[in-house]
């Protein structure tokens, strides 16, 4: 039941219920129309929907405010940056502000080299909801937070399940380019393709700069 009557499942049925209260009583006091009463219901529910829309906006911009301010946090102390996100994390319930909060908190996870929490509260998301580039945000953090988590053939068994969001995005950088670079790397390096990641590299490394991701792939010495 309580994964039936979520808030959106609730926002949907109460304005149900609202729009169906106001036109009986419409229909009884001023005797409308059946194509006036349509009309009405429409206008009825199109000013819920725009008022979801505003609360989600509005939302969406409180939290952005919100996870600014806890990255001041981050080189102060860890541990209360990572508090303070988990903190919102409860607070808000919708999975796409979640998602954003999680990403926020790899940051965190990631100096403490712990990339088991991460994972756990991406699983807890209804990820199908998602439009195709929150998708595709999704999908290409949680194979870099598998590899990073050395469950390298859990990550390579995820890009080929949802291989529609992985292909052609080998040296790619525009958007969400280095993520699906380095799980890209990270699968030539589970397959073995040493020759091939080290040419890859070194042609990206010409444009991005020696350094680019040398914390995960160490810079060889010419």
């Amino acid at each position: 039941m309580k994964k039936i009557l979520n808030q959106s499942n609730l926002k949907v049925l109460i304005a149900g219920l609202a729009t169906a209260f106001v036109l009986y009583h419409s229909h009884k006091k001023y005797n409308l129309s059946g194509i006036s009463l349509v009309l009405l219901g429409v206008l009825i529910v199109l000013a819920f929907v725009v008022v979801s829309l505003m609360d989600a906006k509005q939302k969406q911009r409180i939290l952005s405010e919100q996870l600014m301010e806890t990255r001041q946090l981050l080189t102060k102390d860890s541990e209360e940056f990572l508090r303070k996100n988990e903190e919102l994390y409860q607070r808000y319930k919708d999975d796409f502000l979640r998602l954003n909060i999680i990403s926020n908190m790899i940051v965190g996870y990631d100096q403490k080299k712990d990339y088991e929490t991460p994972l756990k509260k991406m699983d807890e998301l209804n990820i199908y909801r998602y439009t195709r580039p929150m998708k595709e945000f999704y999908f290409a953090t949680k194979a870099m937070l598998l590899f990073k988590a050395g469950k390298d053939e859990e990550a390579v068994r995820l890009m080929n399940s949802e291989e529609e969001f992985f292909e052609n995005r080998e040296e790619d950088f525009s958007g969400l380019g280095s993520l699906f670079y380095f799980d890209y790397l990270k699968r030539l390096a589970f397959e073995g393709k040493t020759e091939e990641l080290k040419k890859s590299l070194s042609r990206t490394r010409k444009k991005m700069g020696n350094n680019f991701l040398a914390d995960d792939f160490p810079v060889e010495d010419e």
